[in-house]
């Protein structure tokens, strides 16, 4: 009586041979699941997120579908700009805010 699974399906075979995710592998994965579990695609931006690009806190404006950059409003101004996704940490999410 045979296994319904051969050697090397699950590649338990070469577990001595895999590494440790890096710290920025980890920091990625770790930002993944953070959107994940609020439904969201990584990196996707709501209106009205509050954002940091490790400068200021920022207010999500608007984020363009097709090139994926994000529109802010530097809180207490009236300085807007577009960044990247990847360089804006998140805050409080839209839909979390008491309101």
């Amino acid at each position: 009586n045979e296994s319904v699974m051969s050697v090397g399906d699950k590649g338990w075979q070469f577990a001595d041979e895999c590494r440790r995710a890096t710290e920025d592998e980890q920091y990625w994965e770790e930002r993944r699941r953070i959107f994940a579990a609020r439904g969201r695609r990584n990196n996707e931006f709501h209106p009205g997120d509050f954002v940091s690009n490790d400068e200021r806190v920022l207010t999500v404006q608007h984020q363009d579908p097709e090139t994926g950059l994000v529109s802010v409003l530097v809180n207490n101004s009236d300085e807007r700009f577009q960044i990247d996704p990847k360089e804006l940490e998140i805050y409080f999410y839209a839909e979390d805010m008491a309101g």
